[in-house]
């Protein structure tokens, strides 16, 4: 049983090398680039009014007006002293403007426009070039493309872009017990809530579609599942079948098929039977079978794992602080994964563990959406201390914000 600290490191370390290829802009939204995106214009392309009103020349407070510019091609005529010419957001401001004022902070009359107040040079006007000079960086390799990214790559002239390629995963589930969910169970079963669980989260944060398989607890069973699974995956999962009993035959049939493990197990708390392989180009991580382990070893190794195999500059999630509303009590010898309910305060996060941490009980996690790692030598903390934490990737930050 190796450290926590040290199995990550482990599995960062074993990450594949991300393959590439070409694919349309609006298709490319979530993926990671593969190339410096340069603009071949400047942004904006000619200095712009930031608002509607009068694009004004001097600096009086009373002005001829002169024609309307409105937003659209062409350049408009040079704008004379004293004169201030009607202007809509977004058109270009005319050569002797050199400011313009708000629609809002003005009175028009018969002998022309009044300004209520001074307008300092520059006002309302974005210069071109401001956001980005021509040539100037829009994207680096390693960087998230985001829907604004797109957008700017849209004006920087790109219609397709060169992306990172992940790679494809399948989720293997394994027990004689374990049953379809459109199937009543009998004595000793259990609905499959690890291939929906699993495929899910990993959908949730771009590294889908996943191919699920099931296969019973024999090595035959299982050795012509893997087979099928690794026809098609350079990423195989196994959830379930990779601990110590007689019928966990996950880790022999792995062996059998060329995998060389790197550990076997982990000291955390849920998750301790997480094991890692390699073989032949593939990677295998063996999770354990209860749903809140699957979900945690998700979160904590595959869900990095894929990033940092797919090109992701920043592959782990940001690590933030937040002060614990209970106590909690936990036995020392491994880390211990704690997912929490986390609430914007008045003074920072607020967290709120779950009465029941079993990793079986999944109802606990269901309404989690971050975790806290308390190191393998704690034997808990108060209500009160502050601890760090981690969103679950498949929650959407920005939601917890507010």
């Amino acid at each position: 049983m190796i450290p926590f600290e040290e199995a990550l490191e482990t599995v960062l370390a074993r990450s594949m090398s991300p393959g590439r290829e070409e694919v349309e802009l609006s298709a490319a939204v979530g993926r990671v680039s593969a190339e410096e995106i340069t603009s071949d214009i400047a942004m904006p392309p000619f200095d712009r009014s930031a608002v509607d009103g009068f694009a004004l020349s001097g600096d009086g407070r009373v002005f001829r007006l002169a024609e309307e510019i409105s937003a659209g091609p062409g350049t408009p005529p040079s704008l004379a002293f004293g004169n201030a010419a009607p202007i809509m957001t977004g058109a270009p401001v005319p050569e002797g403007a050199d400011r313009v004022v708000m629609l809002e902070d003005t009175d028009v009359g018969a002998d022309g426009m009044r300004v209520r107040k001074p307008v300092p040079r520059g006002a309302n006007v974005c210069l071109r070039g401001e956001d980005l000079p021509a040539g100037g960086r829009v994207l680096a390799p390693g960087d998230r493309i985001t829907p604004a990214a797109a957008g700017v790559c849209a004006m920087a002239g790109r219609t397709r872009l060169t992306v990172f390629r992940g790679p494809s995963v399948a989720l293997v589930t394994t027990g004689d017990e374990v049953i379809e969910p459109s199937m009543v169970p009998g004595p000793g079963q259990v609905r499959n809530a690890n291939a929906v669980l699993g495929a899910s989260v990993l959908s949730s944060v771009g590294f889908g579609p996943v191919r699920t398989l099931h296969s019973a607890d024999s090595p035959d069973a299982l050795e012509a599942v893997v087979k099928e699974a690794l026809g098609g995956a350079d990423l195989l999962l196994a959830a379930g079948g990779v601990s110590m009993g007689s019928r966990d035959n996950v880790p022999g049939v792995m062996e059998k098929a060329g995998f060389r493990f790197l550990f076997r197990k982990v000291a955390q708390k849920p998750g301790k039977p997480l094991c890692f392989a390699v073989g032949d180009g593939k990677a295998f991580f063996g999770l354990p079978g209860n749903p809140v382990s699957v979900m945690v070893s998700l979160e904590l190794f595959v869900i990095p794992y894929l990033r940092k195999s797919s090109g992701f500059s920043r592959f782990m999630n940001t690590v933030y602080t937040g002060v614990l509303a209970n106590d909690i009590r936990c036995k020392p010898g491994r880390a211990n994964i704690l997912r929490a309910v986390c609430r914007r305060g008045p003074d920072g996060f607020l967290l709120t563990i779950p009465r029941s941490r079993g990793s079986g009980d999944l109802m606990s996690a269901a309404g989690a959406d971050c975790l806290v790692r308390l190191p393998a030598d704690s034997t808990g903390a108060a209500r009160g201390d502050t601890v760090a934490f981690t969103f679950m990737a498949s929650v959407p930050e920005a939601s917890l914000f507010s």
